[in-house]
């Protein structure tokens, strides 16, 4: 589907009925902390991520590529600009520290045939 024919008012995390077919209904916070946790756990990562992890990496994404603050705002819900400030000034620690050590290793283990 081209991103012009993508609702941008949809939810991104939809549930899905027992049967498998999706709802079109928003899934909770709860669901998406739960669902994050554990695929998070299943994949062996070393730290411990929730779903509010999600909303930050948003805040943090949506910063580096420009986004307007109020756009931002308003897909979070944050209520307070100062707030959204707390989220987007942690952005140089965590791409320095922590993604810029995970791009590199995984860049060592494709160049060693890993997977």
């Amino acid at each position: 589907e081209s991103a012009a024919a993508i609702d941008p008012t949809a939810p991104v995390f939809t549930a899905i009925t027992r049967w498998g077919h999706v709802s079109g209904q928003p899934l909770t916070g709860h669901a998406v902390a739960a669902i994050v946790k554990r695929r998070t756990a299943a994949a062996g990562l070393p730290v411990e991520y929730r779903g509010h992890s999600l909303r930050k990496g948003l805040v943090q994404a949506a910063r580096l590529a420009g986004v307007s603050d109020s756009r931002v705002m308003a897909t979070t819900r944050h209520r307070s600009v100062a707030m959204l400030r707390r989220y987007q000034g942690q952005v140089g620690l965590v791409t320095q520290a922590a993604s810029a050590g995970l791009v590199t290793q995984a860049r060592r283990d494709q160049a060693a045939g890993g997977n």
